[in-house]
């Protein structure tokens, strides 16, 4: 048998899953989903009145055996479904204005890193966005701070953020418009398949439910919500990055934009929300972390101690490595020590801050004699 919150919060999702202002309103007055299902008509009516469509649903005895079957589904296909009464839903999308009642997980991701980075931008970027992309997603992975890449698995520069923080080893979220069973766009299957063993799929929507043009909205909240800072990579004058930027902005997040030239059309959305102050220009990945305070945080870290468990071992494999040839880049460095490409940059980055090593012209490092 299901808790008794979990089956009556995957019901009320069912019924407000478009209207979760009022599913929270609900949250607020009751404390939880389970008092409803527990009134019968006449009290209902006598709490809410007549002019409320959704307490036919509630009393229906059909609506808490369909949320059952819902979650039997859900077991099946490896899908978890985490309520809002749960701890392991995200705080930032639970501290949001509109937050669901639920979101159903595909994959590994977990989300108690607070370094969430959503990475946005329009369905038909420049070669140059594309590539800012990808050096912005691997300069991200080259920092040590490990952000988990959000992004909504659209065509353009939303695919290429999840390709980028694949391809470098960072977790990475794909939050969908219809529901977790079905990818979309379905051209990109195989990369939502990669997604799954590097994080996962996020959907709000039940079992069943359509690709309507709505829940590009709603799946642009969540992106917004889920995320410490929202990056703008190219976007028109209008399009969901647009969206997502401003549902950003409402709820306090830090937005950047990737600034771009005078006139050109898909750079037009970016200086907007630049020139309106809505979000700070985008100039290098050090003043991005820095302006999130993450910098502040490693100094802290450092100090203590505790950045790593066993930096010992790796920061000794690097040190073998130059003794024996100096100079080497990241490239070199990751095939003699076996390790992986962020956790690499992020001992190289400490090493440096210690002093025991030195970046020279051309990316390559060699050790400080004492």
């Amino acid at each position: 048998m299901y808790e008794k919150e979990l089956l009556c919060t995957v019901a009320i999702n069912s019924i407000f899953c478009y209207r979760p202002r009022l599913s929270n309103t609900l949250l607020e007055e009751f404390g939880g989903f389970s008092p409803l299902f527990e009134m019968n008509h006449s009290e209902l009516l006598k709490r809410f009145g007549r002019n409320y469509d959704f307490l036919e649903r509630i009393c229906d005895s059909k609506t808490l055996k369909e949320a059952e079957n819902e979650i039997n589904w859900a077991i099946s296909e490896g899908v978890r479904i985490i309520p809002i009464s749960s701890v392991d839903y995200p705080a930032g999308l639970k501290s949001c204005a509109d937050p669901p009642a639920l979101i159903y997980v595909k994959g590994n991701a977990l989300f108690d890193n607070k370094r969430i980075i959503s990475v946005v931008g329009t369905r038909m970027p420049t070669k140059y966005g594309i590539e800012c992309c990808r050096m912005i997603i691997n300069s991200l992975a080259g920092s040590g701070f490990y952000p988990i890449i959000t992004s909504g698995m659209a065509y353009g520069i939303d695919v290429a953020a999840h390709m980028a923080a694949l391809d470098t080893g960072l977790n990475t979220v794909a939050v969908l418009p219809c529901n977790v069973e079905r990818v979309y766009p379905s051209a990109h299957m195989n990369i939502a398949k990669k997604i799954m063993e590097q994080g996962a799929l996020v959907s709000e929507f039940p079992r069943g439910s359509g690709c309507l043009k709505v829940n590009f909205v709603q799946r642009n909240r969540i992106i917004a919500a889920l995320s410490q800072a929202t990056l703008v990579i190219e976007s028109g004058e209008r399009g969901g990055a647009l969206i997502t930027a401003q549902f950003a902005h409402s709820y306090s997040r830090e937005v950047f934009a990737l600034p771009g030239r005078i006139g050109d059309l898909r750079s037009k959305g970016c200086n907007n929300l630049i020139e309106k102050n809505i979000a700070s220009i985008f100039t290098s990945t050090d003043s991005f972390t820095d302006t999130l305070g993450w910098e502040k945080e490693r100094v802290q870290t450092i100090r203590q101690g505790k950045l790593f468990h066993d930096t010992d071992i790796n920061k000794e494999k690097i040190i073998v490595a130059l003794n024996y040839e100096s100079g080497l880049t990241r490239d070199e460095l990751i095939v003699k020590s076996g390790m992986k490409l962020p956790l690499l940059s992020a001992t190289l980055l400490e090493m440096e801050l210690e002093g025991t090593i030195i970046k020279l012209p051309g990316e390559r490092y060699c050790t400080i004699k004492r």
